[in-house]
This record gives C-alpha cells, sequence and structure tokens, in this order.
C-alpha cells in the first residue's frame, strides 16, 4: 500500500498542468493552495511538502513551455506516422519544444515518423489542451526521409510483421512496441478510439513494463543474478526509449 502515497502528488501534478493548459494559471495555482492546505490540514505534512514542490515545479514548466512555444512554424520534425482523416492526413511536427497538428489535403510519399518537413500553412487556435495552442491547415512544400538505425529497425520490424502476422493484427503491433501506427487504416484507427483502445498504439508505461519484464525472465532463465537482471533492465530501458 505504500505505492498510495505517490497519488496525491500524481493527481495534483497532472491537474495543475492540465488547467494551465486550459489557460487557468490562477485557478491552477488556488488548486496547488489548497491541495497542500488539506495535507497539513491532516497533519500530512511529508505529503505537503512533496505535493507543493511537485505541483509548483509541474505549474511552472509547463507555464513556461507555453509562453515560449511560438504561434506558429514553417518547419518540424515529424513525431509519429501520418494519420489519414476524411478531409486529408495529419501530421504532427515537433519544434522549439511543442507539437503541432497540422492538416494536409495531400501528403507526398515518403514522410514518416522522424522527417523533417516544412510547411505553408494557415494556423488558428486549438480546441484542444496543448502547449502550442495553435492547429495548422495548409500543404507540404519540402521535406526530408528520415534516416539512421532506428529508421532501419522500424522499417524491418514492418516488414517482419508483414510477412509472419495476420492482416488484422498488423496495425496493433507495430504501434503497441514502436508506437508505429502506419499499418493502420482509418477505419482501425476510428475503431480503437470508439472501443478506447487508442492507448495501445501509444508507447507508454505498459510498454516499458513488457521490456522490462522480458528482459528480467530471460535473465532469471539463463541463471543470471538480481543485480545483473537490473543491470540488463537498465539497458534495455535506455535502448527501448532511445529507439522510440
Amino acid at each position: 500500500m505504500r505505492e498510495l502515497r505517490l497519488v496525491p502528488s500524481a493527481l495534483t501534478v497532472w491537474a495543475v498542468a492540465l488547467l494551465v493548459l486550459c489557460g487557468y494559471l490562477p485557478v491552477a495555482a488556488i488548486a496547488l493552495l489548497i491541495a497542500t492546505a488539506g495535507m497539513v490540514i491532516f497533519k500530512q505534512f511529508g505529503q505537503a511538502i512533496l505535493v507543493s514542490a511537485l505541483g509548483l515545479v509541474s505549474m511552472l514548466v509547463t507555464h513556461v513551455r507555453m509562453q515560449r512555444a511560438p504561434d506558429e512554424i514553417s518547419m518540424g520534425k515529424v513525431t509519429m506516422s501520418p494519420t489519414e482523416t476524411s478531409s486529408g492526413f495529419l501530421i504532427r511536427l515537433h519544434a522549439e519544444g511543442a507539437t503541432y497538428p497540422v492538416f494536409v489535403e495531400e501528403l507526398p510519399e515518403g514522410i514518416d515518423t522522424g522527417s523533417i518537413v516544412e510547411v505553408n500553412a494557415r494556423w488558428s487556435e486549438s480546441k484542444s489542451p496543448s502547449v502550442s495552442g495553435v492547429i495548422g491547415n495548409g500543404t507540404v512544400t519540402e521535406f526530408t526521409e528520415a534516416t539512421g538505425i532506428t529508421v532501419r529497425v522500424s522499417d524491418n520490424f514492418r516488414e517482419a510483421v508483414q510477412a509472419s502476422v495476420g492482416e488484422a493484427s498488423q496495425g496493433l503491433i507495430p504501434g503497441m512496441v514502436l508506437g508505429d501506427t502506419s499499418l493502420q487504416d482509418t477505419a482501425q484507427q476510428e475503431l480503437f478510439i470508439d472501443t478506447g483502445l487508442s492507448h495501445l498504439s501509444a508507447v507508454s508505461g505498459a510498454n516499458v513494463a513488457i521490456v522490462l519484464t522480458a528482459f528480467f525472465l530471460l535473465c532469471r532463465w539463463i541463471g543470471l543474478g538480481p543485480r545483473v537482471q537490473v543491470i540488463s533492465a537498465a539497458v534495455a530501458l535506455l535502448g527501448f526509449v532511445v529507439l522510440v
């Protein structure tokens, strides 16, 4: 039950960050004060320190990132495979410490995760909370295809899945392992969203748990000690993070 001690600070961090993203910085500060005061009233002084410290860091970091993010960009790096929509394609570009969603009618062949893309877009205020706070509509003017070992690993893994897995599961496995949704068509993506299972295609804590568990079991199976198991899992986690 000791792990439950992290719940108040975790909830505070998420709540404060969400309020700041929605534009309610004063409300976030008041909520943080109320949470801290509540811990003091119930004589949970350690929790009060943890909640106030982490909540303050969350509030300041979110606010600073939003202030530094420009209102528009002309170039960015694709953070995940473009998503096909009813009116075109959605590209998520990372630039200046924020992610910018851009809708385009036509998607040039070769654009994928890691590509550097130049866009000519019209920017407007986004209805969804985000660090950038804007959304773009326009066209791709130029791009550079992604290169490097991570691209080769992703391509090889995608080809292996297509060669050995049934068509119904091809889009899920690369998404669960690497966050690669390029094998999912529009109908599959909408089905995941409608059923509340879209998180399966996002690299998250579950993916990390699967990778670490696999390495722990492998090391234990070949007779390695606990310390070696931990070191091996840490190396595996580092490699997985770099790959993703």
